[in-house]
């Protein structure tokens, strides 16, 4: 299931380079790569520092997390881009809303925290309040894909560290299940015909 391409949106100057002119102040630097950000995170503050040093900066998100910018001067100006993408994990659970009640199941969603730094490929596991879970999978291009688990045992599985090896071993538990259903219906319906006086 794909997801809108929003996060591509929200992400300008996190994944593509954004522009500064504050000539050699870092201090004005660090003023505008910070309203920068707060404006395109949808109004979280962050503190940006600019040291000179590898990285020349890096931002503070309201986690903790340190996020390196990297700095490169051209034209008289400061072109600047994080490393990594940030989400606002508010629009994640705008659209997990959405989702969850066109499938028939309206119930609370809690992706944290609320801004987070991630890489081309990862995972952004959500909570649905009654017990299932949704992965949101970020592509480098900023779009998303979805996945929903509604059932908590089912979602409790997706929630492991999924390497090519552990999807082929659960895709192949899941067909198993599949074919041991099928093989108990045939069972049910050959003892129901035996019941019934039906030679098969």
């Amino acid at each position: 299931m794909g997801a809108p391409d929003w996060l591509a949106r929200g992400a300008i100057c996190l994944v593509a380079s954004c522009r500064s002119n504050p000539g050699p102040d870092p201090t004005r630097l660090e003023a505008d790569i910070d309203r920068a950000l707060t404006e395109r995170l949808l109004g979280v503050g962050v503190l940006t520092t600019c040291t000179g040093m590898i990285p020349p900066c890096s931002v503070r998100l309201p986690d903790g997390t340190d996020a390196a910018i990297d700095l490169t001067w051209n034209d008289g100006g400061w072109d600047w881009r994080v490393r990594g993408m940030l989400i606002t994990t508010d629009e994640l659970e705008a659209y997990l809303r959405d989702e969850v009640a066109d499938l028939g199941a309206p119930q609370g969603v809690r992706c944290a925290p609320k801004i987070r730094l991630v890489t081309a490929g990862e995972r952004i596991e959500c909570w649905l309040a009654r017990g299932g879970k949704a992965f949101f999978t970020v592509r480098a291009d900023g779009t998303t894909a979805i996945e929903i688990a509604m059932d908590p045992t089912s979602a409790n599985a997706r929630s492991e560290m999924v390497t090519p090896a552990r999807e082929r071993e659960l895709d192949s538990a899941s067909r198993a299940l599949e074919h041991a259903d099928d093989d108990n219906a045939s069972e049910h319906e050959d003892a129901a015909a035996s019941a019934a006086g039906d030679p098969r």
